[in-house]
Parts: structure tokens; sequence; C-alpha cells
């Protein structure tokens, strides 16, 4: 062909080409080559030109670039800077590099098109090795090479390098360009630095749309969804108009900050300026909808939509997942498999989490099967979906065995089986997929870590657990706050009080998850009074409190008996809307069974509004501790009928209600029913519970055989019961064979030396008794030693056996034996050889081995009113026979045979104890002896009631003291869930004493200064509300528990004291009012109408104003609407005066609501014009 043909057919192919025919150009292209020999630079270029933008006409490119080579035209700078250009595009980046050495020449556009195509496949490092190769080449870069090393620096192990090259181009005056500025903040925007491109942003002299939608999507993709629509705005000012791409970024940042309204703006934009919608668009809007929660606009946009993209499906699927509806999911699934989309790694997922949030683990199982006939099996992010929703519900095994079969593991399916792992307590399988983790050479992330220590704590693995918190430092993790969160939980749980804090402090945001994890942590660890004080500085310091503060804080008072501070917080729960919790109702029905209020506990649970196996569990177990046994089998029967499946748990509680009702063969029938009706492999706690059926029975031989007998070895515990039944029926044969076993699994635990020690002192065989002492002493056994602690005025006091170091002990002593004298002479008789084991203690005065249980129940009579109950803790057991002298001592007392004496006693030591101090701390303990002591695996609380003599010095001292022990308590009336508090108890029950006896008439003042207001502590507000409701009372009204609406509750703050004149108490109703929340001034409106103080005019207004601002709040809520009027109704039947139609006022201030809602509702869509609010 003659060069003038040649030159004729290249002007050809591109004629075609500039008329956008590239078919025509490849093929005369394709002609030519058939029948001419020659072929220039000219036609390949058009030809290679032509295949850009179309994966068909792309198959042909390696066919142009052989031929090209053949001719010896490859080397040319023009078909080669195509070549590379087309490799690079798609993904062929070892060809397009081999092009490039094989060029001739190379100018600009060759090192541009090279390093674009780095950059545009991710190798960064590839892109500074060739730009650096550039340099030694002598070739001057330009903006466009600059722009693309600067594309190719987006990933942060490359900012450096980035930032230099930012540097250079600043250097040679390339950063004036705008596609160069584009590039430097796409690179600070991808690395984090948002501050950098905001600056770069403001030293640009010129801004393109691209500049603008570069800093907006930036902004969305990182959740500064504000800040990228304050950056329409400017752009919008600039008088640059926005695009698809700019439409898109700011839905997706509307999407983040859950803003609907300007969405719909957004939405609306979209029409009105006629922006062609893709399947980007109709994407972003889905995505806009669905995370809003507007399911049933996303659903009307994807079918008007094409629906031929697998994105917008797997958009719905996640729409119908967050609002849980499997059905609805599992039908849009199968209608995209009817419709010939194919589900790809993305699809699986969306379905699989909803199967999670709903339980629905059956249908899960099946999507999985599918997933793995469609090739998705060893996909990573379905499998990572497969393991969570496995491990979340506990099937481990079928969740470890998907991780096996993944090729390539990555931190996301390794963390989510860790975190499996740690959630059902198998904390040691999980920090060894946690070692497997690291030795696959994957770092974990922030979730990992956390999970990682979680696991540590639930084992008390210290040392690991400082191994992974050495290694957060150096990976960089030690600003995250989950991880601070774990290991603040770590420390707590192991004890660490000074690390716990330490890590505590270091975090700088502390949120609700901060403080839980150091209260739960000192909780479990048996640190319960710091639990106690970080949840009282958790109140000071604002942070609220949740269900998780809430019940640890009640766990840490039930395990120290500390029923006052459980109330308290039992208030608090009450105040924060918690009482209908499950696991708050748990907590309580607990606290009150370990304290000794049954009754209480009772209560909880039959007010529990849902119950669980531990709510069943919980309150068995407090029956059978309270000797209860019958009433514990009669529970659990109701179980069974409720559909509750007992666990091992619940069969402790069972076995040991058996026990204490002596119910031996009915206990071996619930024993046999655990492995044959409900499939529970006895444990050793289990065995031991049968044993002790057997031993309070006397049944020691059949005990006996029963442990030869059992399938599982005998533990210490099993040994221990036995050993101590056969002290109580002084049978020293079996004893001596329980003690021989218990010593060799347990030779340094003193409680099994004191057992047998005291058989045999029971038996007076005291030279064996002496021999176990001796044994004792040779191994180095100490006995614990029991101490008891009671609290009197919020100051706790400690007494140990025959305690003489009590600033009060000569005091103490001389009340004692005043007592113990005046209960013999009523008729206790002591077991003489409870005080003496031995014939050397014969000599030794009665009052050095007084018990220290006993010593604190005489400090207990000396120092509280005699209507205060008496709680006295103890580290180990109660004595017997100092229990039974309590119970003595408590029937003569209630039937009034030792109350003379003790008022009495009272009197004389009042002239004597002028000035003493009586509220003396435990400083003679040593430091953290009580915390080492009262440990939950050995700490039993002992609660003595000791009871007032009569009712009637009950109800004149209830007001007066009960409530004083109630300082700080929340007064919570009527409310359904939750329990009355002792003041309120006592209020009522001396109004009711007042009533029978006639001492005040109906017309009398409610305002009795000689008790009530004189006596009373400085809380005028609640002591005006109760005597409010005493009013109420004997006044001849209705009862209040019929006409107050249950569920309402008050809200109290602190006043200063009224002294009962019309003045105060006007001005405390007005604060009364002005501190209710307008769901509680109708249940207020309706106390204060119960007195006669209402003629005040000013009051009058007062309480007229009120009902009408009720009404106006109450126009959404027809019910409280409906008590409104009520009160209204009767406030204007009440009144002497004509104070005006309330009535009709409501009605009026309900249809000017009504009108001005509507007004409202109208102005807000005349003013909806979108293209006006986005130009202003």
């Amino acid at each position: 062909m003659t060069r003038r043909g040649a030159a004729s057919l290249g002007r050809t192919l591109a004629g075609f080409l500039a008329h956008e025919d590239p078919a025509k150009v490849l093929s005369l292209f394709a002609d030519k080559a058939r029948q001419h020999g020659g072929l220039g630079p000219l036609d390949f270029a058009c030809a290679l030109r032509a295949c850009r933008g179309n994966g068909r006409r792309w198959q042909v490119v390696p066919e142009i670039h052989a031929k090209a080579v053949t001719r010896g035209l490859g080397k040319y700078r023009i078909v080669g800077n195509l070549l590379i250009d087309l490799y690079s595009k798609n993904g062929l980046v070892l060809p397009a590099r081999r092009v490039f050495e094989e060029l001739s020449a190379r100018d600009n556009v060759s090192w541009v098109a090279m390093l674009s195509g780095y950059a545009q496949n991710g190798l960064g490092e590839e892109a500074l090795g060739l730009y650096r190769q550039m340099h030694r080449a002598g070739v001057v870069p330009t903006p466009y090479v600059l722009s693309s090393v600067l594309s190719s620096c987006t990933k942060a192990e490359l900012f450096a390098q980035g930032r230099l090259i930012h540097a250079q181009g600043y250097k040679h005056g390339f950063c004036s360009e705008i596609f160069v500025g584009n590039a430097v903040i796409t690179l600070y925007l991808r690395c984090g630095s948002f501050r950098l491109a905001e600056r770069v942003f403001c030293d640009m002299p010129h801004r393109d749309t691209v500049t603008f939608n570069t800093l907006i999507s930036g902004h969305a993709q990182c959740g500064h969804g504000e800040h990228a629509l304050e950056i329409f705005e400017e752009m919008q000012f600039s008088g640059l108009s926005p695009d698809c791409v700019t439409i898109s970024s700011l839905l997706a940042a509307c999407a983040s900050l859950g803003d609907l309204q300007k969405g719909t703006q957004l939405h609306s934009y979209l029409f009105k300026a006629g922006i062609s919608s893709d399947y980007i668009m109709e994407g972003s809007l889905l995505d806009l909808y669905v995370k809003c929660g507007d399911v049933e606009t996303a659903l009307v946009i994807f079918n008007s939509s094409d629906r031929t993209n697998v994105v917008l499906w797997n958009l719905m699927l996640v729409a119908f997942g967050q609002i849980n509806d499997l059905a609805k999911s599992f039908e849009l699934f199968c209608q995209m498999q009817a419709a010939g989309i194919r589900p790809n790694q993305f699809t699986y997922p969306c379905i699989l989490r909803t199967c999670t949030c709903t339980r629905e683990i059956d249908l899960g199982e099946q999507i999985h099967s599918l997933s793995v006939k469609t090739g998705f099996e060893s996909d990573m992010y379905v499998s990572g979906v497969l393991i969570d929703m496995y491990s979340k519900y506990g099937w481990l095994e079928k969740a470890r065995r998907v991780l096996e079969m993944l090729k390539e593991k990555d931190v996301v399916s390794w963390t989510s089986m860790i975190a499996g792992y740690v959630q059902h307590e198998c904390c040691k399988d999980a920090l060894a997929a946690f070692k497997e983790m690291q030795k696959c050479g994957i770092w974990p992330d922030n979730i990992g870590l956390a999970s990682a220590i979680s696991g540590c704590a639930g084992i008390n693995a210290m040392r690991q657990g400082l191994q992974i918190h050495a290694r957060i430092y150096v990976s960089g993790y030690s600003g995250d706050v989950s991880i601070w969160n774990a290991l603040v939980n770590l420390y707590a749980r192991c004890g660490r009080i000074r690390e716990a804090f330490s890590s505590f402090e270091e975090i700088e945001h502390k949120d609700e998850i901060t403080w839980n994890g150091l209260v739960s942590g000192f909780a479990q660890s048996g640190l319960h009074e710091e639990a106690l004080k970080v949840f009282m500085r958790m109140d000071q310091s604002g942070v609220k409190h949740n269900v998780f503060t809430f019940v640890s804080a009640l766990s840490a008072s039930a395990n120290l008996a500390e029923i006052k501070q459980g109330k308290q917080i039992h208030a608090r729960v009450i105040k924060t809307g918690h009482s209908f919790e499950t696991e708050v109702g748990n907590a309580l029905i607990s606290l009150y069974g370990k304290c000794g209020s049954f009754e209480d506990a009772k209560m909880e649970f039959s007010e529990m509004s849902e119950r669980n196996e531990v709510s069943w569990n919980t309150i068995i177990t407090s029956c059978s501790q309270h000797g209860r046994g019958l009433e514990a089998l009669d529970l659990f029967d109701q179980m069974k009928k409720e559909g509750i499946k007992p666990n091992d748990v619940t069969f402790i509680g069972v076995l040991a209600a058996c026990s204490h009702v002596g119910l031996v063969e009915e206990g071996l029938s619930y024993f046999k029913s655990m492995s044959d009706e409900y499939g529970i492999r006895p444990r050793p706690d289990h065995y031991a519970c049968v044993i002790d059926i057997f031993g309070r029975a006397g049944q020691l031989d059949r005990a006996k055989k029963f442990i030869e007998e059992m399938p599982i070895a005998a533990d210490a515990m099993v040994w221990r019961t036995l050993l101590s039944a056969c002290k109580v029926h002084k049978n020293i044969e079996v004893g001596e064979f329980a003690a021989k076993h218990l010593l060799e699994l347990e030779p340094h635990d003193s409680a099994s030396y004191v057992l047998l020690s005291n058989a045999y002192a029971v038996t007076e065989k005291w030279a064996n008794r002496d021999q176990v002492r001796k044994m004792m002493r040779d191994r180095g056994v100490r006995k614990e030693p029991g101490r008891s602690w009671i609290e009197v005025k919020n100051v706790v006091h400690a007494f140990f056996v025959g305690d003489r170091l009590h600033p009060l002990a000569e005091q103490i002593y001389n009340f004692l034996a005043v007592i113990n004298d005046r209960v013999a002479k009523v008729g206790y008789k002591q077991e003489k050889y409870h005080l003496f084991h031995d014939k050397e203690q014969e000599g030794r005065d009665p009052t050095d081995l007084v018990h220290s249980e006993k010593l604190a129940v005489t400090f207990g009579l000396m120092s509280l009113p005699p209507c205060m109950p008496l709680r006295v803790i103890k580290n180990l057991r109660v004595e017997k026979y100092t229990s039974l002298y309590a119970n003595f001592l408590h029937q003569k007392r209630t039937n009034g045979q030792v109350g003379q004496i003790e008022k009495t006693e009272r009197k004389e030591r009042a002239g004597g104890m002028k000035g003493k101090q009586l509220e003396t701390p435990i400083s003679h303990l040593k430091s953290g002896a009580r915390r080492n002591i009262l440990k939950p695996a050995s700490a039993a609380a002992a609660v003595m009631e000791l009871t007032c003599p009569n009712q009637k010095m009950a109800y004149q001292q209830g007001i007066r003291c009960l409530l004083e022990r109630e300082a700080g308590a929340y007064f919570v009336c009527f409310q359904r869930n939750s329990r009355e508090y002792v003041g309120c108890h006592a209020i009522r029950c001396w109004a009711t004493w007042r009533k029978e006896t006639r001492t005040l008439s109906p017309r009398s003042s409610p305002y009795d200064r000689e008790i009530h207001l004189e006596e009373l502590p400085p809380r005028g507000l609640q002591c005006i509300a109760s005597l409010l409701v005493t009013f109420q009372e004997y006044s001849g009204m209705e009862t209040y528990e019929r006409d107050w609406r249950p569920g309402l509750n008050f809200r109290f703050s602190r006043f200063d004291r009224s002294d009962g004149n019309d003045s105060s108490i006007r001005e405390l109703t007005g604060q009364m009012l002005q501190d209710m929340k307008y769901s509680y001034r109708s249940i207020l409106v309706y106390v204060l109408l119960l007195y006669d103080k209402t003629n005040d005019d000013q009051l009058l207004k007062h309480l007229k104003r009120e009902i009408i601002h009720g009404m106006q709040q109450s126009c959404r809520d027809p019910e409280m609407g409906r008590e409104m009027d009520e009160v209204a109704a009767m406030f204007c039947s009440k009144q002497g005066k004509p104070v005006g139609n309330y009535a009709s006022l409501v009605k009026e201030a309900r249809e000017r609501l009504v009108v001005k809602k509507k007004e409202q509702e109208s102005a807000t869509n005349e003013s909806f014009d979108v293209m006006k609010k986005l130009k202003v």
C-alpha cells in the first residue's frame, strides 16, 4: 500500500471515530488489515481508541497489539501510550508495564499513563518507584504526572510520601491547577487528615464542581454529614450547580445523620432540576430511606427503578432486615431469584443477619446450604456473617467448621469466632483462637482485642491480659474506648483495684459501658464495697444508670447484706423506670432474699410482669434458705405449669428445700428426675444436697452408701456436708471416715479441721480434739476468725469473739449481763458445753467466750430504738446457740417480757453516756480486713430482726425512726410494680392507729406539729406529700388504692421544713407543682384537693393554671385527658365560691392546640420550596 493510501485510510478511520462510530472503525481496520500489508501508527491508534469503554471491543485489543508488534509499530509512543492506558484500565498492569519498557522514547503522556495505571489498581509503592525512576531519567514532572502520583498515595502507609510529593508540587507551582488540588484533597481525606484537606481547599484560587464533590463525598463517607451539608451551602454560594455525584454524596450524608427531611428535599430537587437518575442515584435514595426507617418509600422507589441491578435488591433486603421482617425479606429473596437476578456475596449476609435478629437459625442454615450450592461458601464476607450467626446462638462447633473451611481467614471471621466463645463463656477456647489467629499472621482489630481481653477476664487470666495490654500500645489501639472498657473490666474482675482505676482514668470520654465495666468487675471479683463506691461516684458524675449498672449494684448490696443501700438503689430503679426489667427484678429478689426480707422478695416476684428461669430459681432458692421448703416445692410445681423448663440451678434449690423440711424420699425422687425427665447431668453440688437430705434426717449410713455408689468421685463439698451432719448427730465413726477423705482432698482448709474438732468436742472426746488442733498447728493451717458487723446511724461497727477493743465494750458487757439475767428469769437456759469445750477452759471468764454476733446484737439493742430491726452480718456461719438465743430473745421481747428492762437500761444509760462518741469507726481492724473476709465463697449474712414490743410503740416511733433510717431514699407512692417503702408504711400505720384511738377527728388539721413537723428530718416536700395522703385516710374519703391511677409516681426534691402556717403551705404546694412533670400533675392536683386550705385566692389561681396547662400537654394522651377532666370537675365542685367552668376552658385549650397544629402543618407545606431553600 502506498504512503498516500495509508494516509487516506488513517483519515477515514479518524473520521468514523470522530462521528462516534467505533464499530465501523474496527470493521474497516480489520478489512484493510486483511487486504493490505502496511498499516501506519495512526491507523493502530484509531483502532485502539475505538476499543475504549466497551467490554466486548476490549477483547480485540491483544489482537491489535500483536499486529502492531508484528509490523514493528509497538514501540511507537502513539500506539504504546494507548496500549498502556487500555491494559491498566482493565487490570492488566504487567502487560502495560511491558509495553512501557519497550517504548523507544517516552513522553509525559507515557509516564502519566503508567502512573495512572498503578494508581487505579492500588499499587502505590510501584507508582512511587516509577516516579523515582522518572526523576533519575531527568524527566521534568508535569501537573498531570504529579496528580497521578498523588492518587496512588491514598493509603495510610504512603501518607508521608504523599505529603513530600505535595511539597514538591507546591515548589514547582503546580498546586494552582484545579485537578492537582483535587488530587491533594483526595489524598488527605482518604488518609483521615481532614484539617489538611480543608486548608488545601481554602488555599485553592479556583475550584470546580469536582473540588466540592471530592470534599463533600469525603466527609459523607467518614460520617461527617453536617460538615458535608455546610460545604454544599458554600458550593451554592460560589455559583456552582450540583451534579448527580454531588446529590448522591449529599444523600449519603443525610443518611448518616438520619435527616429524612433534608434528604426528601434533595430528592425533590432531582425531579425539579431534571437530573437523570441512574442506578447509583437510585441506590443512594434507597440507602437514605432505608437508614431513616422509611421502608414504604424505599419500596416505592425500588418498584419504580430498574430492578436488574443486584445492589438495589440488597438494599431492600437490608431495609426489611432493619425492621426484623423476615417474611418479607425471604419473599423478596425468592422474587429476586425468580427474576433471574443472581445473588452476590453481599446478598446472603443481608438475609442471614435478619435470620440472626429474628432467631430463625433453621432458616439461616438453609440459606447457608444455598450459598454453598451457588459457590459462596468460601467467601469471607458470607462466612463472617455465618460464623456470627452460629456463634451468637451457641452453635460453636458449626461456627468453627465454617471458619476452618475458609481458605483465607480475615480478621472479621476470627473476631466473630472469638466473640462467640466469650459470649458463651468458653473463654479458654476464645484465647486459643486468639493465639491461632496471631500465628496465621493476622493482627486483631479493636473488637478482637476487646473480646480477647474479656476472655481473659472470664477466667481471671491476668498474665495473658497483661500481655495483650502491652501489645495494644505497640499496635496503636491505645486510644480506642472499647479496649479500655475491656481492660477496666479485666483489672476489676481480677481484683487489681489500682490498675483498674488507672485504666479508668486513662479514658477521656467515659460512657455507660466504662462505668458498668468497673462496677460489674468489682462486684464479680468480690470487691462489693468498691463496686458500691463506684456506683455512687457514677451518680455524682452525671452518667445515667442503666439495667446493667443497677443489677451489679444490687448484687453488691446483696452480698454485703446492705439492705439499706439496696433499698436506696431500688428507689433509684423505680425513679428511672427500670423496675419492669426482668434482670433488675431478679437482682431485687436476690437482694431481699439474702438480706432476710423474704416477704419483700416474694412481693417483687409476684409483681414481675415477665419471669424467666432465673426469676424462678432465685425465689425457690430464697424460700429454701429461709426454711420455707414446702413453699419452694409449690413454686417449683407452678414453674413447671407455666412451661418454664428447670435447669441445674433450679434443682439445687429444690433439693435444699427437701432437706430443710425433711422430705427424704421426695428429695430422691426429684434427684432422679433430673436425668430421667430433664436430661440434666447432676453436678457435685447436687450430690452434696442429697447428702444433706440424709444428714438432716439422721440417715448417715444411707448417706455413706450413697457416696460410695456415686458415678463421680466425691469432692470436698460432699465430704464436708457429711462431716457436718455427723457433728450434729454425734456419729464419730462416720465423721472420722468423712474427715479422712476430706483432709486428703483439702489438707490446708481450716473449715475441715474445725468441723472435726467440734465433732470431738460435742462428744466430749477432748484428747482427739487436741490432736486435731495440733495437726492444724503442725501443718500451718489457721482458722479464719469470726467477725460480725452491725450498722448504727450509717457507721459500721465490727466485733469478734470476746471483743474488748470497742470503745463501749464495758457498757456492752454490762448490758449483756443484764439481758442474760432477765432472759434467764423468763426461762432461757444456756448449754454448758457450748461455753466450755474442754476442761482447760472451765476456769475462764464466760464473757471471754461471747460470740461476735451476740455482741453485735447487744450493741444494737443499746444503740437503736426498740422499733428498729437489728441486722447483723457475719463472715462465717451463725453459731447455733447464738441463733437460739436471738430467737428466744425475740419471742420474749415481742411478748413484752424484756421490754421493761430494756426501757429502764436505756434511761439509765442516757445520763451516763452524754458527750461520748457513739459512732466510732472500726479503726481497730487491720486495713482491708473486712474486704478480705467478706468474700462470696465464705460470706453468709445472718439477719436477726428484733421487732417492737407492741404495735403502739411501732406506730409512734415509726414516723420518727423508720423514715430516718431511709434517709436519701425516694418516697414512692402506689406504683403497680413496686413495693411501698418503710416510710410510707410507717405513716399509714401511725394514721390508722390515731384513727382507731379517735385521738384525731376528721376535721382536724393533718399538720400535727407535735409529731410530724417537729420530729421529722428536714424533708418538707416528702413529709407534706405523705401527710396529705394520711389526711385522706382519716377524713372519711375514698381510698387512694381505687382512685389513684397505678403506674404513676412522685418525683421529689428537697425543701426546707414547713412550720405549718398557710403561707408556707402555699409555698410548698407551689414548689411541688413546679417540680412535677406534666404527666404527674393530675395526681398532685388531686392530692392538693384533699385538704381544707384551698380558700386562698393565689392558690386557686395557681391550681387553675396548672390544670389548664396539664390539659394542653395531654392533648395527645386520651387517658390522661379523661383524668384531667375528672380532676377539673372535682375541683370546681369542691370550691365554695364560683371560680369558672374549667371543663369549658380545657375544651377551648384543646381546640386552640388543634388549630395551632394545623396552622403549623399548613405553613410547613407551603414553605416546602426546595429550590428556594437550596439557594438560601
